[in-house]
């Protein structure tokens, strides 16, 4: 699958209808369930899972929604993308 950036705008817009979906994920998250975050701590380089979790609400929980949506839309920029764009704020001086 392409990544978003590199579609037409008929695919964009079909890919676009997940964010559609975002506020009824919301609602549901903050009220019927929760989504727990583990705490895993790590130890000699392995990976140790603990019980303890926090449960993301707000503005928090709604990032991770659409990072979600993002990822199914296959919506990334790439490292050289990213080094543009950063480039470009910095040299018209908005930072």
């Amino acid at each position: 699958m392409k990544r978003y950036q590199d579609c037409n705008g008929l695919q964009k817009v079909w890919r676009r209808r997940w964010y559609i979906t975002a506020p009824f994920i919301w609602i549901w998250r903050s009220t019927v369930t929760s989504l727990k975050v583990y705490k895993d701590e790590t130890k000699d380089g392995k990976i140790i899972h603990t019980n303890e979790y926090f449960i993301p609400k707000g503005k928090l929980l709604w990032d991770l929604i659409i990072g979600e949506i993002d990822c199914k839309m296959n919506y990334y920029w790439t490292s050289e993308e990213m080094e543009d764009k950063i480039y470009q704020i910095f040299k018209n001086g908005r930072h």
